[in-house]
Protein backbone atom coordinates (compact mmCIF):
# COMPACT_ATOMS: atom_id res chain seq x y z
CA UNK A 1 0.00 0.00 0.00
CA UNK A 2 2.74 2.47 0.97
CA UNK A 3 4.73 1.76 -2.18
CA UNK A 4 1.80 2.98 -4.27
CA UNK A 5 0.78 5.83 -2.02
CA UNK A 6 3.96 7.35 -0.60
CA UNK A 7 5.13 9.29 -3.63
CA UNK A 8 7.19 12.45 -3.96
CA UNK A 9 4.69 13.58 -6.59
CA UNK A 10 2.07 14.14 -3.90
CA UNK A 11 2.01 16.05 -0.65
CA UNK A 12 3.27 14.17 2.40
CA UNK A 13 0.06 15.19 4.11
CA UNK A 14 -1.94 13.01 1.69
CA UNK A 15 0.07 9.87 2.37
CA UNK A 16 -1.54 6.87 4.07
CA UNK A 17 -0.96 6.97 7.81
CA UNK A 18 0.22 10.59 7.82
CA UNK A 19 -1.76 13.43 9.38
CA UNK A 20 -0.70 17.07 9.24
CA UNK A 21 -1.88 19.97 11.33
CA UNK A 22 -3.92 22.58 9.47
CA UNK A 23 -2.12 25.56 10.93
CA UNK A 24 1.49 24.75 9.99
CA UNK A 25 0.89 21.93 7.51
CA UNK A 26 3.48 19.89 9.41
CA UNK A 27 3.30 16.16 10.16
CA UNK A 28 2.00 15.64 13.69
CA UNK A 29 0.78 12.02 13.49
CA UNK A 30 2.31 8.91 11.94
CA UNK A 31 0.06 5.84 12.18
CA UNK A 32 1.36 2.76 10.37
CA UNK A 33 -0.02 0.15 12.76
CA UNK A 34 -0.27 -3.38 11.33
CA UNK A 35 0.97 -2.47 7.85
CA UNK A 36 3.26 -5.50 7.45
CA UNK A 37 6.33 -3.25 7.46
CA UNK A 38 9.91 -4.22 8.28
CA UNK A 39 13.46 -2.90 8.30
CA UNK A 40 14.80 -0.30 10.70
CA UNK A 41 13.52 3.14 11.67
CA UNK A 42 15.48 5.94 10.07
CA UNK A 43 17.20 8.35 12.48
CA UNK A 44 15.76 11.15 10.34
CA UNK A 45 12.44 10.53 12.09
CA UNK A 46 13.93 12.62 14.87
CA UNK A 47 13.86 15.68 12.58
CA UNK A 48 10.05 15.71 12.44
CA UNK A 49 9.84 18.09 15.36
CA UNK A 50 6.05 18.57 15.22
CA UNK A 51 5.30 14.88 15.73
CA UNK A 52 2.84 14.26 18.55
CA UNK A 53 1.76 10.69 17.75
CA UNK A 54 3.88 7.76 16.52
CA UNK A 55 2.05 4.48 16.11
CA UNK A 56 4.15 1.77 14.46
CA UNK A 57 2.88 -1.24 16.42
CA UNK A 58 2.26 -4.74 15.03
CA UNK A 59 4.89 -4.68 12.30
CA UNK A 60 8.31 -6.28 11.89
CA UNK A 61 10.60 -3.32 12.52
CA UNK A 62 13.96 -4.31 13.97
CA UNK A 63 17.30 -2.95 15.07
CA UNK A 64 17.79 -0.64 18.02
CA UNK A 65 15.47 2.20 18.94
CA UNK A 66 16.98 5.31 17.34
CA UNK A 67 18.12 7.83 19.95
CA UNK A 68 16.88 10.58 17.65
CA UNK A 69 13.25 9.82 18.60
CA UNK A 70 14.08 11.31 21.99
CA UNK A 71 14.46 14.74 20.34
CA UNK A 72 10.73 14.87 19.59
CA UNK A 73 9.78 17.01 22.55
CA UNK A 74 6.14 17.42 21.48
CA UNK A 75 5.62 13.65 21.45
CA UNK A 76 2.67 12.43 23.51
CA UNK A 77 2.11 8.94 22.13
CA UNK A 78 4.83 6.42 21.21
CA UNK A 79 3.67 2.91 20.31
CA UNK A 80 6.34 0.55 18.96
CA UNK A 81 4.83 -2.62 20.42
CA UNK A 82 4.78 -6.01 18.70
CA UNK A 83 7.88 -5.54 16.58
CA UNK A 84 11.41 -6.96 16.64
CA UNK A 85 13.39 -4.15 18.25
CA UNK A 86 16.53 -5.13 20.15
CA UNK A 87 18.92 -3.43 22.52
CA UNK A 88 18.30 -1.22 25.49
CA UNK A 89 15.83 1.52 26.28
CA UNK A 90 17.66 4.83 25.69
CA UNK A 91 18.10 6.92 28.83
CA UNK A 92 17.22 10.02 26.81
CA UNK A 93 13.65 8.72 26.59
CA UNK A 94 13.21 10.51 29.89
CA UNK A 95 13.56 13.82 28.00
CA UNK A 96 10.13 13.36 26.40
CA UNK A 97 8.40 15.40 29.07
CA UNK A 98 5.03 15.51 27.24
CA UNK A 99 4.80 11.75 26.75
CA UNK A 100 1.51 10.24 27.89
CA UNK A 101 1.62 6.81 26.24
CA UNK A 102 4.71 4.63 25.93
CA UNK A 103 4.43 1.07 24.66
CA UNK A 104 7.48 -0.99 23.74
CA UNK A 105 5.79 -4.29 24.63
CA UNK A 106 6.42 -7.53 22.74
CA UNK A 107 9.86 -6.82 21.33
CA UNK A 108 13.33 -8.16 22.12
CA UNK A 109 14.50 -5.21 24.18
CA UNK A 110 17.02 -6.02 26.92
CA UNK A 111 19.00 -4.26 29.61
CA UNK A 112 17.63 -2.18 32.47
CA UNK A 113 14.86 0.37 32.70
CA UNK A 114 16.71 3.72 32.87
CA UNK A 115 16.29 5.78 36.03
CA UNK A 116 15.26 8.66 33.78
CA UNK A 117 11.89 6.95 33.23
CA UNK A 118 10.75 8.75 36.37
CA UNK A 119 10.97 12.09 34.54
CA UNK A 120 7.85 11.26 32.52
CA UNK A 121 5.43 13.03 34.85
CA UNK A 122 2.65 13.17 32.21
CA UNK A 123 2.79 9.44 31.45
CA UNK A 124 -0.53 7.56 31.69
CA UNK A 125 0.44 4.22 30.12
CA UNK A 126 3.79 2.41 30.50
CA UNK A 127 3.98 -0.81 28.49
CA UNK A 128 7.26 -2.74 28.57
CA UNK A 129 5.88 -6.28 28.84
CA UNK A 130 7.06 -9.35 26.90
CA UNK A 131 10.68 -8.36 26.43
CA UNK A 132 14.04 -9.44 27.84
CA UNK A 133 14.44 -6.60 30.29
CA UNK A 134 16.25 -7.36 33.54
CA UNK A 135 17.66 -5.81 36.67
CA UNK A 136 15.62 -4.08 39.36
CA UNK A 137 12.54 -1.96 38.87
CA UNK A 138 13.98 1.54 39.38
CA UNK A 139 12.72 3.49 42.37
CA UNK A 140 12.18 6.44 40.05
CA UNK A 141 9.18 4.65 38.52
CA UNK A 142 7.24 5.72 41.59
CA UNK A 143 7.66 9.35 40.48
CA UNK A 144 5.21 8.76 37.62
CA UNK A 145 2.51 10.75 39.36
CA UNK A 146 0.04 10.56 36.44
CA UNK A 147 0.50 6.91 35.52
CA UNK A 148 -2.65 4.78 35.33
CA UNK A 149 -1.38 1.52 33.84
CA UNK A 150 2.02 -0.18 34.25
CA UNK A 151 2.80 -3.37 32.33
CA UNK A 152 6.21 -4.89 33.11
CA UNK A 153 5.08 -8.52 32.95
CA UNK A 154 6.93 -11.32 31.14
CA UNK A 155 10.48 -10.07 31.52
CA UNK A 156 13.44 -10.99 33.72
CA UNK A 157 13.15 -8.28 36.36
CA UNK A 158 14.64 -9.17 39.74
CA UNK A 159 14.89 -7.59 43.16
CA UNK A 160 12.11 -6.01 45.20
CA UNK A 161 9.08 -3.90 44.38
CA UNK A 162 10.05 -0.31 45.32
CA UNK A 163 8.73 0.51 48.80
CA UNK A 164 7.39 3.81 47.52
CA UNK A 165 5.05 2.08 45.03
CA UNK A 166 2.15 3.40 47.10
CA UNK A 167 2.86 6.92 45.80
CA UNK A 168 1.12 6.06 42.53
CA UNK A 169 -2.33 7.22 43.60
CA UNK A 170 -3.67 7.34 40.01
CA UNK A 171 -2.65 3.76 39.21
CA UNK A 172 -5.43 1.48 37.94
CA UNK A 173 -3.43 -1.53 36.70
CA UNK A 174 -0.14 -2.91 38.05
CA UNK A 175 1.21 -5.76 35.93
CA UNK A 176 4.43 -7.34 37.24
CA UNK A 177 3.67 -11.02 36.60
CA UNK A 178 6.08 -13.61 35.18
CA UNK A 179 9.37 -12.11 36.31
CA UNK A 180 11.96 -13.02 38.95
CA UNK A 181 10.91 -10.49 41.54
CA UNK A 182 11.34 -11.46 45.18
CA UNK A 183 11.11 -10.22 48.73
CA UNK A 184 7.93 -9.20 50.52
CA UNK A 185 4.99 -7.41 48.97
CA UNK A 186 5.46 -3.89 50.34
CA UNK A 187 2.73 -2.68 52.70
CA UNK A 188 2.61 0.58 50.77
CA UNK A 189 0.91 -1.27 47.90
CA UNK A 190 -2.27 -0.97 49.95
CA UNK A 191 -2.08 2.81 49.50
CA UNK A 192 -2.93 2.45 45.80
CA UNK A 193 -6.39 3.84 46.35
CA UNK A 194 -7.36 3.80 42.65
CA UNK A 195 -5.96 0.39 41.73
CA UNK A 196 -8.37 -2.02 40.03
CA UNK A 197 -6.07 -4.85 38.92
CA UNK A 198 -2.90 -6.19 40.56
CA UNK A 199 -0.90 -8.95 38.85
CA UNK A 200 2.11 -10.16 40.87
CA UNK A 201 1.76 -13.83 39.92
CA UNK A 202 4.60 -16.05 38.71
CA UNK A 203 7.40 -14.51 40.74
CA UNK A 204 9.31 -15.38 43.91
CA UNK A 205 7.55 -13.12 46.40
CA UNK A 206 7.71 -14.32 50.00
CA UNK A 207 6.36 -13.25 53.36
CA UNK A 208 2.76 -12.47 54.24
CA UNK A 209 -0.03 -10.83 52.28
CA UNK A 210 -0.23 -7.28 53.74
CA UNK A 211 -2.84 -7.16 56.51
CA UNK A 212 -4.24 -3.93 55.11
CA UNK A 213 -4.97 -5.42 51.66
CA UNK A 214 -8.64 -4.71 52.37
CA UNK A 215 -7.99 -0.98 51.92
CA UNK A 216 -8.11 -1.46 48.14
CA UNK A 217 -11.82 -0.82 47.75
CA UNK A 218 -11.60 -0.36 43.95
CA UNK A 219 -9.77 -3.66 43.39
CA UNK A 220 -11.36 -6.02 40.83
CA UNK A 221 -8.55 -8.55 40.30
CA UNK A 222 -5.92 -9.71 42.82
CA UNK A 223 -3.33 -12.03 41.28
CA UNK A 224 -0.75 -13.31 43.78
CA UNK A 225 -0.61 -16.93 42.64
CA UNK A 226 2.53 -18.97 41.95
CA UNK A 227 4.82 -17.35 44.49
CA UNK A 228 6.24 -18.30 47.89
CA UNK A 229 3.82 -16.37 50.05
CA UNK A 230 3.05 -17.76 53.49
CA UNK A 231 1.03 -16.96 56.58
CA UNK A 232 -2.73 -16.59 56.77
CA UNK A 233 -5.26 -15.02 54.45
CA UNK A 234 -5.76 -11.63 56.11
CA UNK A 235 -9.27 -11.04 57.45
CA UNK A 236 -9.34 -7.65 55.75
CA UNK A 237 -9.60 -9.40 52.37
CA UNK A 238 -13.33 -9.51 53.07
CA UNK A 239 -13.39 -5.71 52.74
CA UNK A 240 -12.58 -5.89 49.01
CA UNK A 241 -16.15 -5.06 48.13
CA UNK A 242 -15.46 -4.66 44.39
CA UNK A 243 -13.24 -7.71 43.91
CA UNK A 244 -14.26 -10.14 41.16
CA UNK A 245 -11.23 -12.45 40.92
CA UNK A 246 -8.85 -13.61 43.68
CA UNK A 247 -5.88 -15.82 42.80
CA UNK A 248 -3.81 -16.97 45.78
CA UNK A 249 -3.16 -20.50 44.52
CA UNK A 250 0.26 -22.18 44.43
CA UNK A 251 1.78 -20.58 47.50
CA UNK A 252 2.45 -21.68 51.10
CA UNK A 253 -0.53 -19.90 52.63
CA UNK A 254 -1.80 -21.55 55.82
CA UNK A 255 -4.56 -21.17 58.38
CA UNK A 256 -8.31 -20.98 57.82
CA UNK A 257 -10.43 -19.28 55.18
CA UNK A 258 -11.86 -16.21 56.96
CA UNK A 259 -15.56 -16.65 57.75
CA UNK A 260 -16.14 -13.17 56.39
CA UNK A 261 -15.20 -14.37 52.87
CA UNK A 262 -18.93 -14.55 52.19
CA UNK A 263 -19.08 -10.74 52.12
CA UNK A 264 -17.52 -10.71 48.64
CA UNK A 265 -20.77 -10.62 46.70
CA UNK A 266 -19.08 -9.53 43.44
CA UNK A 267 -16.58 -12.41 43.46
CA UNK A 268 -16.52 -14.57 40.29
CA UNK A 269 -13.34 -16.60 40.82
CA UNK A 270 -11.81 -17.81 44.09
CA UNK A 271 -8.45 -19.54 43.60
CA UNK A 272 -6.90 -20.97 46.77
CA UNK A 273 -5.60 -24.32 45.51
CA UNK A 274 -2.17 -25.79 46.23
CA UNK A 275 -1.57 -24.18 49.59
CA UNK A 276 -1.50 -25.37 53.21
CA UNK A 277 -4.94 -24.14 54.19
CA UNK A 278 -6.84 -26.17 56.76
CA UNK A 279 -9.95 -26.24 58.89
CA UNK A 280 -13.50 -26.43 57.61
CA UNK A 281 -14.86 -24.77 54.51
CA UNK A 282 -16.82 -21.89 56.03
CA UNK A 283 -20.59 -21.95 55.50
CA UNK A 284 -20.36 -18.30 54.48
CA UNK A 285 -18.73 -19.36 51.21
CA UNK A 286 -22.22 -20.24 50.03
CA UNK A 287 -23.13 -16.54 50.24
CA UNK A 288 -20.91 -15.82 47.22
CA UNK A 289 -23.91 -15.30 44.98
CA UNK A 290 -21.87 -14.29 41.91
CA UNK A 291 -19.14 -16.92 42.14
CA UNK A 292 -18.51 -19.00 39.02
CA UNK A 293 -15.29 -20.86 39.89
CA UNK A 294 -14.06 -22.15 43.27
CA UNK A 295 -10.66 -23.83 43.54
CA UNK A 296 -9.85 -25.18 47.02
CA UNK A 297 -8.10 -28.34 45.85
CA UNK A 298 -4.75 -29.59 47.20
CA UNK A 299 -5.00 -28.25 50.72
CA UNK A 300 -5.74 -29.74 54.14
CA UNK A 301 -9.40 -28.83 54.48
CA UNK A 302 -11.46 -31.09 56.73
CA UNK A 303 -15.06 -31.39 57.79
CA UNK A 304 -18.14 -31.44 55.58
CA UNK A 305 -19.17 -29.63 52.42
CA UNK A 306 -21.60 -26.92 53.58
CA UNK A 307 -25.19 -28.15 53.16
CA UNK A 308 -26.13 -24.86 51.52
CA UNK A 309 -23.61 -25.34 48.67
CA UNK A 310 -26.59 -25.52 46.31
CA UNK A 311 -27.16 -21.79 46.76
CA UNK A 312 -24.33 -21.09 44.31
CA UNK A 313 -26.52 -21.00 41.22
CA UNK A 314 -23.84 -19.29 39.07
CA UNK A 315 -21.13 -21.85 39.88
CA UNK A 316 -19.43 -23.48 36.88
CA UNK A 317 -16.46 -25.19 38.55
CA UNK A 318 -16.25 -26.68 42.05
CA UNK A 319 -12.73 -27.87 42.89
CA UNK A 320 -12.41 -29.55 46.29
CA UNK A 321 -10.15 -32.47 45.39
CA UNK A 322 -7.13 -33.69 47.39
CA UNK A 323 -8.18 -32.59 50.85
CA UNK A 324 -9.41 -34.38 53.99
CA UNK A 325 -13.09 -33.62 53.56
CA UNK A 326 -15.55 -36.19 54.85
CA UNK A 327 -19.22 -36.88 55.40
CA UNK A 328 -21.85 -37.28 52.72
CA UNK A 329 -22.08 -35.36 49.48
CA UNK A 330 -24.93 -32.95 50.26
CA UNK A 331 -28.09 -33.39 48.20
CA UNK A 332 -28.15 -29.65 47.56
CA UNK A 333 -25.17 -30.09 45.22
CA UNK A 334 -27.74 -31.09 42.62
CA UNK A 335 -29.15 -27.55 42.77
CA UNK A 336 -26.01 -26.22 41.07
CA UNK A 337 -27.85 -25.69 37.81
CA UNK A 338 -24.90 -23.99 36.06
CA UNK A 339 -22.16 -26.37 37.20
CA UNK A 340 -19.96 -27.91 34.50
CA UNK A 341 -17.13 -29.49 36.49
CA UNK A 342 -17.23 -31.09 39.95
CA UNK A 343 -13.97 -32.33 41.48
CA UNK A 344 -14.45 -34.07 44.85
CA UNK A 345 -11.84 -36.78 44.31
CA UNK A 346 -9.14 -37.77 46.82
CA UNK A 347 -11.05 -37.08 50.01
CA UNK A 348 -12.86 -39.17 52.63
CA UNK A 349 -16.43 -38.69 51.47
CA UNK A 350 -18.81 -41.48 52.46
CA UNK A 351 -22.43 -42.35 51.87
CA UNK A 352 -24.30 -42.47 48.58
CA UNK A 353 -24.17 -40.36 45.43
CA UNK A 354 -27.29 -38.16 45.58
CA UNK A 355 -30.11 -39.85 43.63
CA UNK A 356 -30.90 -36.60 41.82
CA UNK A 357 -27.38 -36.19 40.39
CA UNK A 358 -28.87 -36.57 36.91
CA UNK A 359 -30.58 -33.18 36.98
CA UNK A 360 -27.33 -31.27 36.35
CA UNK A 361 -27.88 -30.36 32.68
CA UNK A 362 -24.49 -28.77 32.04
CA UNK A 363 -22.24 -31.18 33.94
CA UNK A 364 -19.21 -32.05 31.84
CA UNK A 365 -16.86 -33.68 34.36
CA UNK A 366 -17.85 -35.59 37.51
CA UNK A 367 -14.86 -36.50 39.69
CA UNK A 368 -15.72 -38.59 42.77
CA UNK A 369 -12.82 -41.06 42.70
CA UNK A 370 -10.64 -42.15 45.64
CA UNK A 371 -13.18 -41.69 48.42
CA UNK A 372 -15.25 -43.99 50.63
CA UNK A 373 -18.50 -43.65 48.75
CA UNK A 374 -20.79 -46.66 48.72
CA UNK A 375 -24.17 -47.88 47.57
CA UNK A 376 -25.35 -48.16 43.98
CA UNK A 377 -24.61 -45.84 41.10
CA UNK A 378 -27.93 -43.97 40.77
CA UNK A 379 -29.82 -44.55 37.53
CA UNK A 380 -30.30 -40.80 37.15
CA UNK A 381 -26.61 -40.54 36.22
CA UNK A 382 -27.69 -41.68 32.77
CA UNK A 383 -29.56 -38.38 32.36
CA UNK A 384 -26.32 -36.36 32.32
CA UNK A 385 -26.60 -35.50 28.64
CA UNK A 386 -23.58 -33.15 28.64
CA UNK A 387 -21.18 -35.33 30.63
CA UNK A 388 -17.89 -36.33 28.98
CA UNK A 389 -15.88 -37.77 31.87
CA UNK A 390 -17.04 -39.70 34.94
CA UNK A 391 -14.51 -40.77 37.58
CA UNK A 392 -15.95 -43.12 40.22
CA UNK A 393 -12.96 -45.44 40.72
CA UNK A 394 -11.47 -46.44 44.09
CA UNK A 395 -14.63 -46.32 46.19
CA UNK A 396 -16.96 -48.91 47.72
CA UNK A 397 -19.75 -48.76 45.15
CA UNK A 398 -21.78 -51.93 44.78
CA UNK A 399 -24.60 -53.28 42.66
CA UNK A 400 -25.14 -53.15 38.93
CA UNK A 401 -23.76 -50.62 36.51
CA UNK A 402 -26.80 -48.89 34.94
CA UNK A 403 -27.34 -50.31 31.46
CA UNK A 404 -27.99 -47.00 29.77
CA UNK A 405 -24.76 -45.40 31.00
CA UNK A 406 -23.13 -46.59 27.80
CA UNK A 407 -25.41 -44.51 25.59
CA UNK A 408 -24.67 -41.14 27.15
CA UNK A 409 -24.22 -39.08 23.96
CA UNK A 410 -21.02 -37.22 24.91
CA UNK A 411 -19.35 -39.68 27.27
CA UNK A 412 -15.67 -40.22 26.42
CA UNK A 413 -14.29 -41.63 29.67
CA UNK A 414 -15.92 -43.80 32.33
CA UNK A 415 -13.69 -44.96 35.21
CA UNK A 416 -15.29 -47.50 37.58
CA UNK A 417 -12.39 -49.73 38.63
CA UNK A 418 -11.70 -50.78 42.23
CA UNK A 419 -15.30 -50.97 43.35
CA UNK A 420 -17.74 -53.87 43.87
CA UNK A 421 -19.80 -53.32 40.76
CA UNK A 422 -21.45 -55.79 38.41
CA UNK A 423 -22.29 -55.43 34.76
CA UNK A 424 -25.54 -56.51 33.19
CA UNK A 425 -24.00 -56.29 29.73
Amino acid sequence: MLANNWSTSSSVCTWVGVTCDHRHNRVYSLNLTDMNLGGTISPSLGNMSFLVYIRLGSNSFGGELPQEICRLHKLKHLDLSFNKFVGGIPATLGDLSQLQWLSLSANNSDGFIPQSIGNLRQLNILGLSINKLSGPIPNSITNLSSVKEIYLNNNNFSGFIPKSIGNLRQLNILGLSSNKLSGPIPHSITNLSSVEEIYLNNNNFSGFIPKSIGNLRQLNILGLNINKLSGPIPHSIANLSSVEEIYLDNNNISGFIPKSIGNLRQLNILGLSNNKLSGPIPHSITNLSSVEEIYLNNNNFSGFIPKSIGNLRQLNILGLSVNMLSGPIPHSITNLSSVEKIYLNNNNFSGFIPKSIGILPRLNILGLSINKLSGPIPHSITNLSSVEKIYLHNNNFSGFIPKSIGILPRLKLLSLNDNRLYSEL
